[in-house]
């Protein structure tokens, strides 16, 4: 089940219609939880959880809701941030010798419905990691085909992301959460991460989504795996995740640097790492990297800087959660502010 609701950037989660409504203002400052709390009953966000990092550190963590009972279910659908955790999987069996970023995917997979376009052979794992696949973001029942030649433009994927998954789901033997199991979870030493749900119990812990009006959508399972939307985990075991990233994700220097560079021509609507987006805020200050996660009832982001060792993860369970994204990263982010006032 994938809604995205993503327009041409991924930094426009912050923007689009974030502030709309009188009640909710730019430059709102939270002085107290108390604070806090009344700006989400007023916008009608049931549930939030934020993650400080400083130094690199988990020096804060948050969870409020108007409803203290779904404190209960402290795992959040994160969407499309299962998008960064699964680059990060990609790139370790990169940096394993299990997988490369630049051969062919046409020469690891057998594809009917592919193999005879002529594109087919420009299609790459980094190419697919950076938005540059050529596939539209989702093809909506239709057969999937290319949209234009991969690498010649910049156009935001699930479907490559999902096809690079089913790629390695072929190649090595195994579904994407046995992958994720092995190849990168132990190294992340957390539990609560998942691309699939491990069981009925754990399926019980997803914390309920909510429209703007503050009315319950209804849930689907997590049972089938992702790569690209979906993605399960706790406001903790993201943060480790943000950690990892800033520590250098376990891959070698050289990998690390074009996991964090820029994969597109300076046109492009945004610019790509893979698997990030690439911020550039002026006025001197290193590149931040961040990604968002928009379906029904979810709105998640993550932002970090390698340069400050800072990170800020927010999860919401309401179409009106982003509503919070830019009060709590100039609250919390010390380059919060220009940040958000480069945009």
């Amino acid at each position: 089940m994938k809604y995205f609701y993503l327009a041409c950037t991924l930094m426009g989660m912050l923007f689009c219609n974030a502030y709309a409504k009188a009640d909710t203002h730019e430059d709102h400052v939270f002085d107290s939880k108390q604070s806090l709390k009344e700006f989400m009953e007023i916008n009608r966000i049931p549930h939030l959880e934020f993650a400080v990092i400083k130094n690199n550190d988990v020096v804060q963590v948050e969870r409020l809701a108007i409803n203290e009972k779904s404190l209960s279910t402290p795992v959040f659908n994160v969407a499309s941030l299962a998008k960064p955790v699964f680059s990060a999987l990609v790139l370790n069996l990169v940096d394993k010798g299990l997988w490369t970023l630049d051969t062919p995917i046409s020469e690891m997979r057998e594809d009917d419905s592919l193999k005879h376009h002529p594109w087919l052979k420009k299609l790459t794992t980094r190419r697919i990691l950076a938005h540059r696949s050529g596939f539209p973001n989702w093809r909506k029942g239709q057969a999937l085909t290319f949209e234009f030649e991969p690498g010649t433009q910049m156009q935001y994927s699930g479907e490559g992301y999902e096809y690079l998954q089913t790629t390695l789901e072929r190649q090595l033997g195994m579904p994407l959460e046995a992958i994720f199991q092995r190849y990168l979870k132990s190294e992340l030493a957390v539990e609560d991460l998942h691309f699939s749900v491990p069981n009925a119990a754990y399926e019980q812990k997803i914390t309920s989504w909510f429209d703007k009006n503050g009315q319950a959508y209804p849930m689907h399972d997590h049972t089938s795996a992702s790569a690209a939307d979906n993605l399960t985990s706790t406001i903790q075991a993201y943060a480790k995740f943000i950690q990892f990233m800033i520590g250098g994700a376990n891959i070698s220097p050289h990998l690390y640097r074009e996991m964090l560079s820029p994969q597109g021509q300076p046109g492009d609507a945004f610019q790509m790492g893979l698997g990030w987006e690439i911020l550039d805020i002026g006025q001197g200050t290193a590149p931040i990297y961040l990604h968002s996660g928009s379906d029904k009832g979810v709105n998640s982001i993550a932002i970090f800087s390698v340069a400050h060792k800072e990170g800020l993860v927010i999860f919401t369970n309401s179409d009106n959660g982003k509503k919070l994204f830019k009060p709590l990263i100039r609250n919390y982010l010390s380059f919060g502010a220009q940040m958000t006032s480069s945009q």
